[in-house]
């Protein structure tokens, strides 16, 4: 007990795609064979684009060009959880920086 474990980064999966009920971008990643539901808000995904919130733009292209940093932050958010079976890991504005150039991870500049 006390000893961390070691920090494993999931895998890219597939897109889901948009869900209106949710107001949420819907992609799964892998944990070696287990699939894992994850999801970003659209506010969330606005924030990365720097665009303004309410309006949809382009979901699907603004997803694909923020893939890299939104991978890094579901796969961060799956570390932090419960080793128990995780349910859907979900990325909102709290865990990216509005409009900044320079991409960050929960609001802290990655080295």
């Amino acid at each position: 007990m006390g000893e961390k474990a070691r920090f494993m980064p999931l895998t890219r999966g597939k897109l889901v795609g948009y869900d209106a009920a949710l107001m949420a971008f819907g992609f799964t990643m892998r944990n070696g064979q287990q699939i894992v539901q994850c999801e970003i808000s659209v506010a969330a995904l606005s924030d990365l684009a720097a665009r303004r919130r309410g309006s949809t733009g382009d979901l699907k292209a603004e997803f694909k060009a923020n893939r890299k940093l939104i991978e890094d932050i579901a796969s961060a958010l799956f570390d932090q959880s419960s080793n128990v079976e995780t349910g859907v890991i979900s990325i909102f504005s709290k865990h990216v920086r509005r409009g900044t150039s320079r991409r960050t991870l929960f609001g802290e500049a990655k080295t």
